[in-house]
């Protein structure tokens, strides 16, 4: 068996976001943690485990899939399975930020602290799966395990809530001491990621120039935007808090991706992503851009959507690209509705 990125990206689970747990329903609901971690297909057959990522990358040696192989080996029921899961990097018990996690994913020498928390199936002895949730998270805990300090592989913490409670002990264990991500409910069709901040990953669409610091030298002022589903780019806002004199210098190499320029901004090939922060959205209009033959357009006319209060910039995203599967303008209208 193989996997391309398509399908990766694909079965890559999403869900609105909310940052309110009393708006979790306990009805046949499923709450996991959520990893600050990059998502896998893992496919294991003939005894082999490979993991591939949405960008076409496939490993097989680093000893957290080691481990889920051993694991796996274990049940002669199983000859084949898909699973999905989150790769994530730990310090003790405690979670770190995906950029740490993809520094090292580049370095052959610091695997160790690597986690791969498995969280769905939907292929077993090359069979769809069509059981309910809460049997496939059984079957897992049951293969792999629960989280341990001494396991590198296991399944993903969860519970079956019965009350508001049971979460808030959940998110205080796992969010505010562990240092997860979130939350990821499932009840019936209905999936919602918990975090505790509104938060969105946009493209740096434009640097403006009405910031002091431009005429030296430095992108202290960044214009974001997101994609809709038509491929083209709804601006979001502009983000100045986060940027540091050092980082502004740095950030200064973007003006290489530059396609055109007016009296206010700089405009920009959309390229580099960055998740951006924010207290609260109001309602606006704003312009939408297309960007074709490498150039950017102004199609003028604004459009209703929405703009950020008091954004930050937080970090950068490498892992993802200026399309609306990865940065889609709903990620900000359910988080607004």
């Amino acid at each position: 068996m193989t996997v391309d990125a398509s399908q990766v990206k694909a079965v890559r689970p999403r869900g609105r976001l909310i940052t309110d747990l009393k708006a979790i329903p306990l009805k046949d609901t499923v709450v996991t943690v959520k990893c600050d971690g990059e998502f896998q297909v893992i496919e294991y057959e003939n005894g082999q485990a490979t993991m591939f990522n949405q960008w076409g990358r496939t490993r097989t040696d680093l000893p957290c899939l080691i481990e889920l192989r051993e694991k796996l080996q274990q049940q002669q029921a199983i000859r084949s399975i898909r699973l999905s899961a989150e790769c994530y990097a730990v310090n003790g018990e405690k979670m770190l930020r995906l950029p740490d996690l993809l520094s090292i994913l580049k370095s052959p020498n610091s695997k160790q602290p690597l986690r791969l928390a498995v969280f769905d199936f939907d292929q077993l002895n090359g069979r769809t799966v069509n059981e309910t949730y809460k049997w496939k998270l059984g079957e897992l805990a049951n293969w792999l395990g629960l989280i341990a300090h001494d396991s590198k592989a296991y399944v993903v913490p969860h519970i079956f809530p019965n009350t508001l409670q049971d979460i808030e002990s959940f998110w205080k264990e796992y969010v505010e001491q562990r240092g997860y991500e979130g939350l990821f409910t499932r009840s019936n069709s209905d999936y919602m990621k918990v975090k505790p901040r509104l938060e969105a990953d946009a493209v740096i669409i434009g640097i403006n120039k009405d910031h002091e610091s431009f005429n030296q030298q430095q992108a202290r002022s960044l214009k974001l935007a997101l994609c809709d589903e038509h491929g083209g780019y709804v601006i979001l806002g502009d983000v100045g808090s986060g940027i540091t004199h050092e980082l502004g210098k740095k950030l200064w190499a973007l003006t290489q991706l530059k396609v055109s320029e007016d009296q206010k901004v700089l405009w920009l090939k959309p390229h580099a992503i960055a998740t951006v922060v924010f207290e609260a959205l109001y309602e606006k209009e704003q312009s939408r851009l297309i960007f074709e033959h490498g150039e950017l357009f102004d199609t003028g006319l604004k459009v209703p959507f929405v703009s950020m209060r008091h954004p930050r910039l937080e970090r950068f995203r490498p892992d993802k690209k200026p399309t609306f599967e990865d940065i889609p303008t709903t990620q900000v209208l359910e988080a607004s509705a």
